[in-house]
C-alpha cells in the first residue's frame, strides 16, 4: 500500500509530525531518484499523473491554505513558523504568499482575485493593508482581516505591528 505514503506524510505534517512526514517524502524521492527508478513514474501511486497530484497535497498543508470564494475569503496559517514563501491556486488564479518579518505579501499571477477577507494567524495585530499599492480600510479580528471588496491584480500587502 505504498501509494498512500504521500497522504500519510501530509497527515503527519498537518498534525505536528513535520520531521517524520518529511522523512517519509525523502524516502519516496530516494526510491525514485532517476537512477534506481523513473522519477516521474511512481508505480505504487498510479503511474505518471497521480504521483504529482498526491505530492501536491503537501503544499496547502504546509501553507495552511484555506479559501471560500463564495465569501471572497482566502487565508494562510503555515505549519512552519517564521519566514517562508508558498504557492497557492484557486479558481482561475494562482500566485504566492510570502511571510517576511512583519509582512505578508500575496501576489496574484493569474486572473484578478476578488477578496473581502484574509485569514491570518494573529490578524488582530494588522497595522496596514494595501491592495495593488492602494491603502485599504480594514477591520481585524483574531484570525481574519475584513475589508470592502478588493479586486487584486498584482498584490495584497499586510503589515503587522
Amino acid at each position: 500500500m505504498t501509494g498512500f505514503e504521500y497522504a500519510l506524510a501530509g497527515l503527519m505534517a498537518a498534525t505536528g509530525y513535520i520531521k517524520e512526514g518529511e522523512t517519509m517524502v525523502r524516502a519516496i524521492r530516494d526510491r525514485y531518484d532517476g537512477e534506481k527508478r523513473n522519477p516521474w513514474n511512481e508505480i505504487e501511486c498510479g503511474h505518471n499523473y497521480a504521483r504529482t497530484m498526491a505530492s501536491y497535497a503537501l503544499m496547502p498543508i504546509y501553507s495552511g491554505f484555506s479559501f471560500d470564494m463564495t465569501q471572497k475569503y482566502i487565508g494562510f496559517a503555515p505549519i512552519v513558523k517564521g519566514d517562508g514563501q508558498y504557492v497557492w491556486s484557486v479558481g482561475n488564479t494562482w500566485g504566492t504568499v510570502r511571510f517576511a518579518g512583519k509582512l505578508c505579501v500575496l501576489t496574484v499571477q493569474g486572473d484578478p482575485l476578488k477578496l473581502e477577507a484574509f485569514g491570518l494567524r494573529n490578524a488582530d495585530v494588522a497595522a496596514s493593508v494595501c491592495a495593488d499599492g492602494e491603502t485599504v480600510a480594514f477591520e481585524s479580528h483574531s484570525e481574519k482581516i475584513t475589508f470592502a471588496e478588493c479586486v487584486i491584480t498584482r498584490e495584497l500587502v499586510i503589515e503587522t505591528r
